[in-house]
């Protein structure tokens, strides 16, 4: 009984902790993809309300001219979630959307028309993600080199990270279990018959019998 009993604890620790490895490996490769696909999300509506804001600029007699109203409404509501700023080459704020009345703004950007920028930035309260793009502004004859940033805060991402991460941790812990409850009856009934074997030997050993039978 012994024997059996002491093969099943090695089988199922060392079954538990290959599972346990391989889990977390799966859990990491799981959590980056999808963080990696919300990123890339974000990133491409950033981007597209950056367009908004690119397709309304103008310029006239060197200053930005931007409409009262924008083609996207999220840029003309105060309560809205998505942020659009503009600024000079210089870095000076030359324009911001109605959504940035009421928040901080948590990024100052750098003039580089050879490389747009994306990121997770840290604000004195929140986080954002930020989309900067800069470009040459041109209306007639007219050019203006500008800054165009669009932002949008990470809460939303944030929560839906950690409830993909429950959830992965949940399903992976029910897997795991019936995995292990399964491994367990195997064992519990592949092994009777070498409890049987354990038993008739001790038999012998007794006297209470002289040979192995039923085998």
């Amino acid at each position: 009984m012994f024997v059996g009993r002491s093969l099943k604890f090695r089988v199922l620790l060392a079954f538990g902790v290959a599972m346990i490895l391989v889990w977390a490996v799966d859990a990491i490769t799981d959590i980056e993809s999808f963080k990696h696909y919300m990123f890339d999300t974000i990133k491409r509506q950033l981007s597209s309300d950056s367009s908004v804001l690119l397709t309304a600029a103008r310029i006239k007699n060197g200053q930005l001219i931007m409409p009262r109203e924008l083609p996207d409404e999220t840029f003309n509501q105060v309560e809205s979630q998505v942020f659009g700023m503009i600024y000079s080459k210089e870095g000076e704020l030359l324009w911001r959307s109605r959504s940035t009345l009421n928040e901080p703004l948590p990024y100052q950007p750098v003039y580089n028309e050879h490389e747009n920028f994306f990121d997770l930035v840290e604000g004195e309260d929140n986080s954002y993600f930020v989309y900067d793009i800069d470009v040459e502004i041109k209306t007639g004859n007219e050019s203006m080199p500008l800054i165009f940033v669009t932002i949008e805060p990470a809460q939303e991402y944030q929560q839906s990270l950690r409830y993909y991460k429950r959830e992965l941790l949940f399903w992976s812990a029910v897997r795991g279990g019936l995995m292990l409850l399964v491994l367990w009856l195997a064992m519990y009934w592949s092994l009777i018959p070498i409890k049987q074997l354990v038993a008739r030997l001790k038999d012998i050993e007794s006297g209470e019998n002289d040979q192995l039978t039923g085998l």
